[in-house]
């Protein structure tokens, strides 16, 4: 028992993965049945690029999945999206962090009851802050407040292209394992 909390210290890494995601789902049964539902992960895998591995550089990978009814409409709404990303340490023991990713692509599928699902392209911005547990000097799990915001650029129906400006903004928490190795 004493080794696991021996070891709150952490090593430099030269690889690192990173998961953190939420699934959420509310639903009301009334006159007008309603529900909402979510799922939300991104993956990360990088390397430390100091020697006491307090700034990490590497490519992200998102999905961010919504569902919302209300009596007779649906709303979904499904995106990947992928990117650099960095993140940063903010205390010697590195329990505490920052990340900021610029996800290049991000594609969408929104579909409104009765209408032909969109496929919306852009661009996104997601950032976290959280506190890991460091459980030993290669595994730590956190909790973490992510902030998405996804800007779309144009909207593809059939085959018809279209100029548009949407977008999506997404505050939620999540439970996140990383592994340093």
């Amino acid at each position: 028992m004493t080794s696991v909390f021996a070891s709150s210290k952490a090593r430099a890494a030269d690889f690192v993965l990173d998961f953190d995601g939420l699934y959420f789902s509310d639903a009301t049964s009334a006159a007008n049945k309603s529900s909402e539902s979510a799922t939300l992960y991104s993956a990360f895998a990088g390397f430390g690029v100091d020697k006491n591995n307090f700034y990490q550089l590497g490519w992200n990978y998102s999905n961010h999945t919504t569902n919302s009814v209300d009596a007779a409409t649906t709303i979904g709404y499904a995106a990947t999206e992928m990117g650099p990303e960095a993140i940063m340490y903010l205390n010697k023991d590195r329990n505490w962090r920052v990340s900021l990713a610029y996800d290049l692509q991000a594609n969408a599928n929104y579909t409104y009851t009765g209408a032909t699902t969109e496929k919306w392209e852009g661009s996104a911005l997601n950032a976290d802050i959280g506190y890991q547990y460091r459980w030993d000097s290669d595994l730590s799990i956190g909790l973490r407040l992510n902030y998405s915001l996804d800007s779309y650029s144009q909207s593809v129906v059939g085959s018809t292209t279209t100029a548009e400006s949407y977008s999506k903004t997404i505050i939620y928490p999540s439970l996140a394992l990383t592994l340093e190795m």
